[in-house]
């Protein structure tokens, strides 16, 4: 989130999706636990960035009421890339084994990277696609404003740590997200152990919680957005 504040959303994404996508490759080709731990944990570093700089998007990019949707809709895609993970897993790790699974996930992440890269830009205004309508409707709704060569209040980080509200959001965050690795990564395996499901099945069944969340998360953000007006 910092990176993004002074780089910008747009190389900031790139680099963490670049990142993780090499980070995974990486575990492909572990050859130790350490070397496996180190590629795991440098996928976490470079995701973690995502979702501030998303939100940094969502805030320029939008009027103040349609984040609750774009947010949404935000958290519907990431777990679509669950729910397929989980999918394709159960199919894919016979013929190609661990290794190959992590080479060949590592792929999508760099193309989406590139196209990112050459495709997005940091203000409405610089895009080649956005019309002058639809700048006053973002600007109207309080989005639109340059990041990062717009000058804004500087916010110690005593007040952000000291934040109730921050610390509401990092929990539900923390246990959002804890609850979906028990989805998409122990869930298969209880299923195998303790129900004695095949791992195709099981991998299928891991994936209905997400899909689940796929659904849910945009209509909680048009919730949202209609309590909000």
């Amino acid at each position: 989130g910092w990176l993004a504040q002074r780089i910008g959303a747009r190389r900031t994404i790139t680099c963490c999706a670049a990142g993780w996508s090499l980070a995974l490759a990486l575990c492909a080709i572990a050859v130790s636990p350490n070397t496996l731990i180190g590629g795991r944990l440098l996928i976490g570093v470079f995701q973690a960035g995502l979702l501030p700089s998303a939100t940094i998007i969502l805030a320029v990019w939008l009027p103040s009421t349609q984040r609750g949707t774009a947010s949404g809709l935000l958290n519907s895609f990431m777990l679509i890339g669950g729910a397929l993970n989980s999918n394709f897993t159960g199919l894919l790790i016979g013929p190609l084994g661990w290794r190959g699974l992590f080479l060949l996930y590592s792929i999508p992440g760099l193309i989406w990277a590139l196209l990112f890269l050459v495709w997005f830009r940091n203000r409405p205004g610089d895009h080649s696609g956005v019309n002058d309508a639809e700048l006053i409707v973002i600007h109207e709704g309080g989005g639109g404003t340059g990041q990062p060569e717009v000058a804004r209040p500087r916010v110690s980080w005593t007040m952000l740590l000291f934040s109730g509200a921050l610390w509401c959001i990092c929990l539900q965050h923390f246990f959002r997200s804890g609850a979906n690795r028990f989805a998409d990564l122990w869930f298969p395996t209880y299923l195998q152990e303790s129900r004695h499901v095949g791992l195709k099945i099981a991998n299928q069944l891991a994936s209905l919680p997400q899909w689940g969340g796929v659904i849910g998360s945009p209509i909680g953000g048009l919730l949202s957005d209609y309590l909000l007006v």
